[in-house]
């Protein structure tokens, strides 16, 4: 099979599983990433934000709100990353609390890992198309409501020309 060489101990090569839970580590940090991701993206479709506009064909409409659209593919993938993220702590648990060796509990490893990955790759297609989908408001900050956004911009923009940061703070503020 391509081994470097033969385990020495019998009992720790059948009976290690770290990789599972390593794997299970990088998973749950990518899912995490992901997750916080389509949280974003809710946030900035909402009617508040309004920085993105979402397909209709991935988002409904409210049940009272007509001009409403809810995120129903983002919410339903940030709640599937989430139970991605369980995986790590269910392997964990799974091999915990046995003596060294290899114990029947560990084809169960399988049950745990596999959809999860399965489940991982559909969320990553998932946000790969519906980003295709997606469109970008690019003059959005030109509303009243983001006057004050760049203030620190112009607060180092002062300085720079010269203006001791006190003042430049004073006069922008």
């Amino acid at each position: 099979l391509g081994f470097s060489a033969i385990t020495q101990n019998s009992m720790d090569g059948v009976s290690d599983r770290d990789f599972c839970i390593e794997l299970a580590s990088a998973l749950s940090i990518m899912m995490m990433h992901l997750s916080r991701f389509c949280e974003e993206i809710i946030l900035w479709s909402s009617h508040e934000f309004h920085f993105v506009e979402l397909s209709d064909a991935y988002s409904t409409g409210s049940s009272i709100m007509p001009h409403k659209k809810n995120p129903d593919v983002w919410e339903i993938m940030r709640g599937n990353c989430n139970r991605i993220m369980a995986t790590e702590s269910q392997i964990s648990m799974l091999c915990s609390n046995m003596p060294h060796g290899y114990h029947r509990e560990f084809q169960l490893l399988k049950d745990i890992l596999f959809p999860a990955l399965e489940l991982m790759h559909k969320c990553l297609y998932m946000a790969d198309y519906m980003l295709q989908h997606i469109r970008i408001n690019g003059n959005i900050l030109d509303a009243s409501i983001y006057d004050y956004l760049f203030t620190v911009e112009e607060v180092n923009r002062r300085t720079l020309e010269g203006m001791p940061f006190r003042d430049a703070y004073k006069s922008v503020g």
